[in-house]
């Protein structure tokens, strides 16, 4: 690959990550969508600027390019989610852009050289010139920095170093006064380092049953009063809706079928031509011919096994979202044994002899002629079959439970077999087919796709649909139409998703705007639209008590099983005589343990992480039992059995490496806090389209 190949290999829309938060992207100078979008006004504000729609269409358009030369696929059907994401990287862009400015922060020419032509050019760079044995390959590097052809690519990968220039010297100003003091160091290197070994007693809270505690409703407006800071909420909204899927309409589907019918008019009427030929002329998907088990064959070809001819072309199938033309090249013995089976599932009762009593009347029944189909609809217990007849499909062996895989595997087609009998009660079985084939098939697919004048049809029922909530009311007007009307869970002004509902700012937008019991505008989301009504509105402050009293409750009795397991442990002390083994004889809820080599930051064996646990432990006398000590699960003595000494030899050899790792993660979260802060200073603005 020649160094022009490599270069354009190279993404041009760099992200440039400083600390996890400065993130740049790269506008290319040449690039103009002015001819494919028109501005349709402003789409948000950032610290007072409008935001025209048109700039950010073109930043969008970057960072879907950025996307796939990443190898990742932008997925339509989550295009407001994605364009969410990518405001929110341009926003970052522009307050990045603003500080630059604010403080003076260039990327000079000389710097720009320096980076490319030094002696430790970006790993981006010189990746590309590496031989066999990882040694970089200087010469032929600077070769094709010279090289006039790549002047353009050169440009690019300047462009890309002033930005990260740029960066570097914003996050070492927002991170210039972080330091890490040597006692800093030292602590963390004991929390990491200092093994102990303990012995302990825990009187676990949740050993003691809800019953057992007592309280009034006195005491949970105390305890409501006193922590009224875990109850402070932001502004809310709950919403009620219905959902209205844009899907093909039975026109569609019949505008694809016909065109597949077409085309196998023409494959019928040319037998010059080949099947692949007319695939890759003709399909959605790629050509592929594919040896697959009858599992993987669309529903409605599924039936025709036992029937199915090589050279046999059946269609058009629908299938899910697609349709198709299948054309079945051979037909081979698989490995693989499938059975195709219908059941009734009876009742279970708790009464064995009366269920098989029952089982075997219907058993009886169904061999005198009663329609298995029918009766399974009208009394089978498992719904998932029920609504089919009974029918379960194709399975393999062990997919189902033994007995029932064994009656299907080795019972006769065709015939209903006595019950038999598994976890979930009594079955009547009826195999209807049984094949270890496989298919060896070609298709030609086309995707069911819903038209313009589809989508027009559904948000107009949507928006007709709203005229009628809003005059009956929307419960009622679910029901009129047998439609699910469902909530929300409440969310806050500041998500870009609703719960339940999905990615929608606008959404979001609006049920901020209106108040409770106002209708929403009609929002499509994806493939679906959303008539939506505020049913709850809540303001900044502290919940109300009625609507946390659960929570209050829960905490309480969590709190009173603290004082129970405070008492049994002061117990238990009094009577150990300093032996921790005798704690549960002395309090049967009492557990007796030993955690070996713990530290203070890590795992303490038996108990997972519990700081209280093992920074008592650390500064406990050794060998003599603790006070009480409260943890995060309940009461604990405690008894040091092992601490090792601090290694002034181990402390120097880790010691730099403990320093920048700390330096690292305060400088990575002094700039995630600029940043923070940067937004919120800005009074950012985003008026999504619906």
């Amino acid at each position: 690959m020649g160094y022009m190949e490599r270069l354009r290999s190279l993404a041009p829309w760099f992200i440039l990550g400083v600390g996890g938060i400065f993130i740049l992207f790269m506008v290319v100078s040449d690039m103009n969508f002015s001819q494919l979008f028109t501005d349709r006004g402003t789409i948000g504000e950032i610290d007072g600027e409008k935001i025209s729609a048109q700039e950010f269409e073109e930043f969008y358009q970057q960072y879907l390019n950025q996307l796939r030369q990443s190898g990742q696929e932008p997925d339509h059907a989550n295009d407001q989610q994605t364009r969410e994401q990518a405001w929110n990287q341009f926003v970052m862009h522009k307050l990045v852009e603003k500080a630059y400015k604010k403080y003076g922060i260039t990327a000079t020419d000389e710097e720009i050289h320096n980076v490319i032509w030094g002696d430790s050019p970006p790993q981006f760079l010189t990746s590309s010139f590496m031989d066999s044995n990882g040694v970089f390959n200087r010469a032929a590097y600077e070769n094709a920095l010279r090289d006039p052809r790549n002047k353009e690519n050169l440009i690019m990968v300047e462009d890309a170093i002033r930005q990260d220039i740029l960066a570097k010297k914003l996050q070492a100003l927002v991170t210039a006064g972080i330091v890490v003091t040597e006692p800093e160091i030292k602590r963390k290197f004991i929390d990491e380092n200092i093994k102990m070994n303990a012995q302990y007693v825990l009187v676990d809270v949740n050993v003691y049953p809800d019953s057992l505690v007592k309280f009034t409703d006195d005491d949970l407006k105390e305890y409501y009063n006193k922590n009224s800071y875990l109850y402070k909420q932001e502004a809310d909204r709950k919403l009620k809706y219905v959902v209205f899927n844009i899907q093909p309409s039975s026109k569609d589907s019949l505008a694809v079928q016909t065109i597949l019918k077409n085309i196998l008019k023409k494959i019928e009427s040319d037998s010059l031509a080949s099947f692949q030929s007319f695939v890759e002329a003709q399909s959605d998907l790629p050509y592929s011919k594919d040896t697959v088990h009858l599992d993987a064959l669309p529903p409605a070809l599924q039936s025709m096994v036992g029937k199915l001819k090589a050279g046999q072309i059946v269609g058009p199938l629908a299938g899910g979202d697609e349709m198709g033309l299948y054309k079945i090249d051979q037909t081979i013995n698989g490995d693989s044994a499938f059975a195709r089976a219908s059941h009734i599932l009876l009742e279970k009762t708790g009464d064995d002899a009366a269920d098989l009593e029952a089982a075997t009347k219907l058993y009886n029944d169904l061999k005198g002629g009663k329609n298995f189909e029918q009766t399974a609809k009208a009394v089978s217990k498992d719904p998932g079959s029920a609504a089919n007849g009974g029918d379960l499909g194709w399975f393999p062996k062990g997919r189902m439970v033994k007995p029932f895989e064994d009656a299907c595997f080795n019972g006769p087609v065709g015939e209903v077999q006595p019950p038999v009998k598994t976890e979930y009660g009594y079955h009547i079985i009826k195999v209807t087919n049984r094949s270890s084939e496989k298919f060896v098939i070609e298709k030609i697919v086309k995707k069911l796709t819903f038209s313009p004048q589809t989508a027009t049809a559904i948000r107009r029922e949507a928006e007709d649909f709203r005229s009628l909530a809003e005059s009956i009311g929307l419960d009622s007007a679910a029901k009129t139409k047998n439609l699910a009307a469902m909530e929300t869970q409440p969310f806050t002004e500041k998500v870009s998703a609703v719960p339940g509902v999905g990615y929608s700012k606008a959404l979001v937008v609006q049920a901020f705007k209106e108040g409770l019991n106002d209708f929403l505008p009609v929002t499509t989301i994806d493939n679906r639209i959303i008539v939506a009504q505020i049913t709850e509105v809540n303001t900044d402050g502290v919940k109300k008590f009625d609507s946390v009293k659960e929570e209050v409750k829960a905490a309480v009795i969590r709190e009173k099983k603290f004082e129970l397991a405070l008492t049994a442990i002061k117990n238990i002390k009094s009577k150990t005589g300093g032996d921790l083994s005798k704690a549960p004889s002395i309090d049967k809820n009492a557990r007796f343990g030993v955690a070996d080599s713990f530290t203070l930051a890590g795992n303490i064996s038996g108990l997972g992480m519990d700081y209280a646990f093992s920074y008592n432990a650390y500064k406990a006398k050794p060998n003599t039992i603790s006070e009480p000590v409260k943890g995060l699960r309940g009461y604990y003595l405690i008894k040091l059995t092992m601490r090792e000494n601090f290694n002034e030899q181990d402390y120097l050899s880790k010691r730099v490496t403990i320093r920048d790792q700390m330096l690292n993660e305060r400088r990575q979260t002094a700039s995630q806090l600029w940043m923070q802060q940067a937004i919120e200073d800005a009074n950012v603005k985003y008026y999504p389209q619906n």
